[in-house]
C-alpha cells in the first residue's frame, strides 16, 4: 500500500480511493432531524451511523441498511468496526484545536476519514500543518495529535469518519512506527495524566465518566467519537 504523510498524525492511503457519488446519495437520504449538533465548534454536527450498544456490540442507524455506498465503504477495511459517523461543518464553521482520546493510535484505534463533500476553502490542520483532503480519498488521522478545522467556503463539508480496531492488517496499510511515534505516545500519556488530574479536581463526576469511557475503549473496544479540548 502506497501512502503520503504530509505531517505526523495524517496519512493518505494512495491506493484506497472511493467513488463519492454513491456516498453522496446515501448521505442525502438522511433527514435534517438525524443530525446532532456538537458542542465543540460552530455549525458542527454529526450522525452516528454505527455506535457501541453498551454490551460489547454495536448499534446501527436504521438507514444504513439502505445505504449500499456507506456499507461498502465500511466493509472495505479489514478490521472490527467500532464506530462510524457522518460529520459536517457548515460555511463559516470551525472546530477549535483539540485532541480526541477515542481516535488515537495510543488507544488501539485506527480512525479513517473519507471526504464526501468538501472544497479548497476547507482548512484542516494537523500538528499545525495544513492537510488537504479531496473527495473520495482515504485518510488515517491519529487524533491524539492536535488538530483543528475551519470551513471558509460556501458549501457544507461532509466526511465519513470510521473507527476500527487496530490489527496487523490495518498496521500493514500505515507507516511503520519509529522513535518519533513512540515519543509522541509518551507525550500524549503525560497530557492525559495532567488533564485527568485537572478534571478530577474540577469535576469528579465528569472525570469518572471520562475514565469509564477510556476503560471501555482500551479494554473492551467500545469506541465513541468524543471530542477533547
Amino acid at each position: 500500500m502506497r501512502y503520503t504523510r504530509p505531517t505526523r498524525g495524517a496519512v493518505r492511503l494512495d491506493d484506497m480511493k472511493f467513488d463519492v457519488e454513491p456516498l453522496r446519495a446515501d448521505v442525502s437520504a438522511f433527514t435534517p432531524d438525524d443530525w446532532v449538533a456538537m458542542k465543540n465548534g460552530s455549525a458542527w454536527g454529526q450522525i452516528q451511523v454505527i455506535k457501541p450498544d453498551g454490551e460489547g456490540g454495536v448499534e446501527e442507524h436504521p438507514r444504513l441498511a439502505k445505504s449500499p455506498g456507506l456499507r461498502g465503504l465500511i466493509e472495505s477495511f479489514p478490521a472490527k468496526c467500532l464506530d462510524v459517523s457522518l460529520a459536517r461543518l457548515g460555511p463559516g464553521g470551525r472546530v477549535s484545536a483539540h485532541r480526541d482520546i477515542s481516535g488515537g493510535t495510543p488507544m488501539g484505534v485506527a480512525r479513517f476519514h473519507v471526504p464526501v463533500v468538501t472544497s479548497p476553502e476547507v482548512e484542516f490542520f494537523v500538528s499545525e500543518r495544513k492537510v488537504t483532503m479531496a473527495p473520495g480519498e482515504t485518510w488515517n488521522l491519529d487524533t491524539s495529535y492536535l488538530h483543528r478545522v475551519a470551513n471558509e467556503g460556501d458549501v457544507w463539508r461532509v466526511h465519513v469518519i470510521m473507527d476500527f480496531e487496530m490489527n496487523e492488517a490495518i498496521r500493514s496499510l500505515l507507516p511503520k512506527e519509529d522513535w518519533v511515534d513512540q515519543l509522541h505516545k509518551v507525550h500524549f500519556s503525560i497530557i492525559c495524566f495532567f488533564k485527568g488530574l485537572e478534571l478530577m479536581w474540577r469535576d469528579p463526576r465528569a472525570f469518572l465518566r471520562r475514565l469509564i469511557s477510556v476503560i471501555r475503549l482500551k479494554f473492551f473496544g467500545q469506541s465513541q467519537m468524543v471530542f477533547e479540548d
